[in-house]
């Protein structure tokens, strides 16, 4: 069975920006980012409810950016990338954001303190290593 090809894996999102624009004859123009917060403290919120806040509002950017290139796509009539938004960046964003609205409600039901550190056990549990150190 050594002659029978791999099957193709699902594509990497990570590759989906400039190259296949520029395959298509496109062009890619970066713009810089505006620096993150680096201070996540909100005196009436706390760190954690202000920082997972600021997750899920970079999580609807996203998806709002992804929105207005779809609708580009859509309004030049470009059916090929448009299925591939809609495949491949949207539906997995659109599950991102509501992972993330999940994740905020949690930490505000959690409150200050005990509850804290309850979610970031959780937190530990689901993405930590198998070792449990994070």
């Amino acid at each position: 069975l050594s002659s029978v090809p791999p099957m193709p894996s699902a594509p990497d999102p990570s590759l989906a920006g400039p190259r296949p624009q520029a395959q298509r004859g496109g062009r890619v123009k970066l713009m810089p980012l505006a620096p993150p917060e680096t201070e996540y403290w909100h005196p009436e919120k706390g760190d954690a409810l202000h920082a997972t806040e600021l997750a899920l509002s970079l999580e609807k950017l996203n998806f709002t950016k992804l929105r207005e290139l779809h609708d580009v796509a859509s309004a030049a009539g470009d059916a090929d990338a448009t299925h591939f938004l809609e495949d491949n960046l949207l539906h997995e964003q659109s599950k991102d954001v509501k992972a993330a609205a999940v994740l905020v409600s949690k930490v505000h039901r959690a409150g200050r303190g005990h509850g804290i550190f309850h979610i970031d056990s959780m937190l530990s549990d689901e993405y930590g290593k198998e070792d449990g150190v994070v």
